[in-house]
């Protein structure tokens, strides 16, 4: 579905000289009414119309100004018989024959054969429950006209083809635009551009779904038979389904790349300012990161921030411009951290030091979470697919540096290696920072994972047994987890020492890795997960389940965690697969924020947001009793 006030976003680039007069032809071909029909006896296509079903996405595409569509096709299962009788020559090509449905085929004569020789005997772009029947009488119709004609025992090819669409673009840089979403973010990797003085083509199509077979028929006897021909228009029938996904998918990243929705705001709605500031290029991925802001010692905030980032793949920061050596992509045991000091960023990204100048084999830890021994001589090792968090503030007197960073999980040898190592790291100064194992860590250890969340819960006193994290989901190497683990900080009152506690409290409706998730605190007493898109099949990126949240207040019977799982699903939210996602403090009385960007976002579902964007503001409203409201509309600006 397209969204109401969509706005092209324009690169404002010099047209093609021929562009604007193909823009208007075309387009009175497909939406003019006087002259439409002069047009329609011009094109190519046998139906001589647009499929239905990619019609929303061509008119999408016509939408911007920039761009036009020259032909289309949402997929179709066909047979070609090459021995069929014509008076032109060649095989008909796949932009002749873009849209036509089983009605208007007709064996006989040339409705359906286009200029070239032989015939198309069956075409279809719907999925029909009777499709292994239409393609047996198909078959032995054409069969039975070569026995009457004596012509050749050519082969008569299937064929299954996913969707094609061509696109006149008004400039080079707007084709190389298209061509980037529909090969990177749509996975058509197929996908090219034709270019000419005159106009700038782009050709998006795949074959992954691909099929192309020989079939024989004698008389009405089909080669190898009609079983094999009906298991064949079943596999025919789910690649169609296929299509669809893929077309949708298509649609939605071309409506979020492409357009931005219209500020039309009503007096009721909640209007924000978002604005964006790019920071220095870190060329990692999969890395884990956190923010830390500074304080006083009288926990004022002062306008000193940190960003730290741990782990990752990719080629690293550039640290020296005159360098002429290419440097390598590789897994890295490092953290960087980026500063911000009165307002402004600095302007590279710098490498900490972890090294220590203790010769014992552990040291206390002090963080604003409490007090932990940690083995010095441990380092982070080269990772990626980790998580990191900042602990929540417990102790009542705190000061600048004084959080702690806890790090958890990763892959760290080959493609599915997970870990389920735990980190603790405190920044010492500038340049400086403390990592280790904490020495003390009972209960029931997660097992080992890559891909997971984990985020930091707020501060609630409960005993001496404090929540300070929540790990949800993740992939073990073989298949996605479930299950949700709290750590949590226990303090031995007698002696004042501290050890962490890790509990597995529950399970999720559906395993998920690759997902994002934030916290929501509610009152004093009790925070909600809300877990966004992700993956639940690990090889199926088209497996994103629903968004649900769960409220987490921890009841404890006989010294054991657990909640209840109340889920919320259906939240009118995008799915996607590794974005970042993070709730924002705001005064009681104003709705609570939470700030969703980046991804792959996945369309598998029709009940996607009418204004899906690549940035989302999503106001959620707290009812009286602490109930999440199910959000109105998801917005940015």
């Amino acid at each position: 579905m397209i969204a109401n006030n969509l706005n092209p976003i324009l690169l404002h680039e010099p047209l093609l000289p021929s562009f604007a007069s193909l823009r208007e032809r075309n387009l009175r071909t497909l939406y003019g009414d006087i002259k439409i029909s002069e047009y329609i006896n011009n094109d190519k296509s046998p139906k001589g119309s647009v499929d239905e079903k990619i019609r929303p996405l061509v008119n999408l595409i016509n939408l911007h100004p920039e761009f036009v569509t020259l032909s289309s096709c949402s997929g179709r299962v066909a047979m070609f018989d090459p021995a069929g009788c014509d008076n032109s020559e060649g095989e008909i090509t796949r932009d002749e024959i873009d849209n036509t449905t089983t009605t208007q085929l007709k064996v006989k004569g040339t409705e359906i054969s286009g200029k070239g020789r032989g015939k198309w005997i069956f075409v279809t772009h719907d999925i029909l429950p009777d499709l292994g029947e239409r393609l047996i009488d198909s078959l032995k119709l054409a069969g039975k006209q070569r026995s009457l004609t004596d012509t050749s025992n050519a082969y008569i090819t299937f064929k299954h083809e996913p969707p094609l669409l061509h696109i006149a673009a008004s400039s080079l840089s707007a084709g190389k635009k298209l061509l980037h979403l529909a090969k990177s973010t749509c996975a058509m990797r197929e996908s090219g551009l034709v270019v000419t003085d005159q106009r700038v083509t782009v050709e998006i199509r795949t074959t992954g779904t691909l099929l192309s077979l020989p079939l024989m028929v004698h008389s009405d006897v089909i080669q190898p038979n009609e079983e094999y021909l009906k298991t064949l228009a079943s596999i025919a029938n789910k690649r169609m389904e296929q299509n669809m996904i893929l077309l949708d998918k298509l649609a939605h990243t071309i409506q979020s790349e492409l357009f931005e929705a219209s500020n039309n705001f009503s007096e009721e709605d909640t209007q924000f300012n978002v604005s964006f500031e790019p920071l220095p290029s870190l060329n990692l991925w999969k890395f884990a990161s956190v923010a830390i802001s500074s304080r006083s010692h009288s926990g004022e905030t002062i306008d000193h921030s940190e960003i730290l980032a741990f782990g990752g793949q990719g080629i690293g920061p550039t640290v020296d411009e005159s360098t002429t050596t290419a440097p390598s992509s590789r897994r890295w045991d490092a953290i960087f951290q980026l500063s911000r000091e009165n307002g402004a960023w600095a302007k590279s990204w710098k490498r900490l030091s972890t090294t220590t100048k203790v010769d014992t084999k552990t040291i206390t830890l002090e963080t604003s979470a409490g007090s932990f021994e940690v083995s010095c001589k441990a380092t982070l090792g080269a990772r990626e697919a980790h998580t990191a968090c900042v602990l929540p503030q417990i102790t009542s007197c705190f000061v600048s540096r004084d959080d702690g960073v806890v790090i958890f999980g990763g892959r760290t040898g080959g493609p599915m290696s997970p870990s389920n190592d735990l980190f603790l790291f405190k920044l010492q100064d500038n340049d400086r920072g403390v990592i280790g194992k904490p020495v003390d860590v009972r209960g029931s250890h997660p097992i080992p994972r890559f891909g997971h969340s984990m985020n930091a819960l707020a501060s609630k006193q409960s005993d001496d047994i404090i929540p300070l994290a929540v790990v949800s989901g993740g992939h073990s190497g073989k298949v996605a987890l479930s299950c949700v683990f709290i750590l949590s900080r226990s303090l031995n009152s007698d002696t004042g020492k501290s050890h962490l506690l890790w509990e597995h409290i529950a399970d999720m409706p559906l395993p998920r890795c690759y997902h994002s998730a934030t916290i929501l605190q509610i009152n004093d007493c009790v925070d909600e997960l809300f877990v966004f898109g992700g993956m639940s099949e690990p090889d199926d990126p088209f497996s994103s389940p629903r968004m649900f949240s769960c409220k987490l207040p921890i009841q404890r019977d006989n010294n054991c965690a657990s909640i209840d799982i109340t889920i919320s699903d259906g939240y009118k939210v995008p799915e996607s697969i590794g974005a970042a996602v993070c709730s924002c403090s705001m005064p009681p009385d104003k709705p609570a924020l939470m700030l969703l960007s980046g991804g792959v976002q996945v369309q598998d579902s029709s009940d996607m947001s009418d204004d899906e964007t690549p940035f989302h503001i999503i106001n959620w409203k707290l009812a009286a009793n602490g109930t999440v409201l199910r959000p109105e509309r998801a917005q940015y600006s």
